[in-house]
């Protein structure tokens, strides 16, 4: 399998910081929309927390997806292959996991499993 030299590898310290980030933003959340739930409080503060968690984001797309399962149970093995509008292959992720483990590869345009992604994308819409 080629990977994409492109991709740094992830330390443990930026798997921490990343999971610290997206609990703190799920405690943001929750506090927001415990004053959206809340009985007690205005309809003005209602809708500025509504308003906040509008705005809580850079941006939001609908991407198309299809997983191709290569393996299942220990390990487990699959292809996260993202599909353009026409329904061909834009980007391809090796996904691995084992246990606690999980091995992220990005496969090079020309390699066999980008290859094998086409090649099943273009039988499942069909």
């Amino acid at each position: 399998m080629t990977n994409n030299t492109n991709r740094a590898p992830v330390s443990s310290e930026t798997d921490q910081r990343v999971a610290a980030m997206a609990a703190d933003f799920e405690t943001y959340l929750a506090e927001l929309y415990a004053i959206v739930d809340s009985e007690d409080i205005d309809e003005e503060a209602r809708e500025e927390a509504l308003e906040t968690i509008d705005e809580s984001h850079y941006g939001a797309d609908i991407q198309r997806h299809l997983i191709i399962t290569l393996a299942g149970g220990g390990p487990s093995h699959w292809l996260d292959v993202k599909l353009d509008d026409n329904g061909d292959v834009s980007d391809v992720t090796s996904i691995a996991t084992w246990g606690n483990g999980l091995v992220k590869t990005e496969p090079h345009t020309d390699s066999a499993l980008w290859r094998f992604a086409e090649n099943i994308a273009q039988e499942v819409s069909e």
